[in-house]
């Protein structure tokens, strides 16, 4: 069993517990504790992760007037994502429950998806401006 445990890279076997319990020392209760190294994970997931949510401000580098390009980058984002995120999760364990790992790539996805609005959201304010004659920067009332 030792063997076995220590050739994986991915986990670290610590110091077994061992309890003998009376009469005689007939019963032993023996514990062993293995934990995993997040080095892969946090260089070959969240790293990745992190770059591609990084990437999203490149959506705003553009002119103001470019909606469809800086829309067009979000959502490429946004689909790279999604299919990272298809591609790990046949690597890892599958669980009922949420993990970090889990967390971030949601938390991850949904700030693309909130960029996304920002970014079609400055067309509707524009659209509004334009065919309303609204301007709704005057609008807001600022000495409260």
């Amino acid at each position: 069993f030792r063997r076995t445990v220590l050739d994986l890279n991915e986990w670290t076997l610590h110091v077994p517990k061992i309890a003998r319990q009376s009469p005689k020392h007939r019963h032993v209760n023996i514990e062993l504790c293995v934990s995993r190294k997040p080095g892969y994970y946090l260089w070959n997931i969240v790293f990745i992760l992190f770059a591609i949510s990084g990437l999203v401000f490149l959506a705003f580098v553009g002119p103001f007037d470019n909606t469809s390009d800086r829309v067009s980058i979000a959502l490429t984002l946004i689909l790279t994502s999604v299919a990272f995120k298809f591609t790990v999760n046949e690597a890892l364990p599958r669980l009922n429950y949420q993990t970090l790992l889990d967390k971030y790539m949601l938390h991850t996805l949904l700030s693309l998806c909130g960029v996304t609005l920002a970014s079609c959201s400055t067309q509707v304010l524009a659209n509004c401006r334009d065919h309303l004659e609204v301007e709704w920067l005057s609008e807001i009332d600022t000495k409260n």
